[in-house]
């Protein structure tokens, strides 16, 4: 968990806060862009936005 940890923090704002006294951590993530679409994915989209609907 450690490495996912880091690489992610190459990428976004990752915090963990630790409330006073007792209860339990919060780990607060920044907005992650996107990962990329497989090329299949992006052909059947595209092909099904071709279609006209029925």
């Amino acid at each position: 968990m450690a490495d996912r940890l880091a690489k992610i923090c190459e990428v976004t704002k990752v915090e963990i806060i630790a409330p006073a006294g007792v209860g339990r951590a919060r780990l607060s993530v920044g907005k992650l862009g996107p990962v990329g679409e497989p090329e299949s994915s992006t052909w059947l989209e595209e092909t099904t936005e071709a279609v006209p609907p029925d």
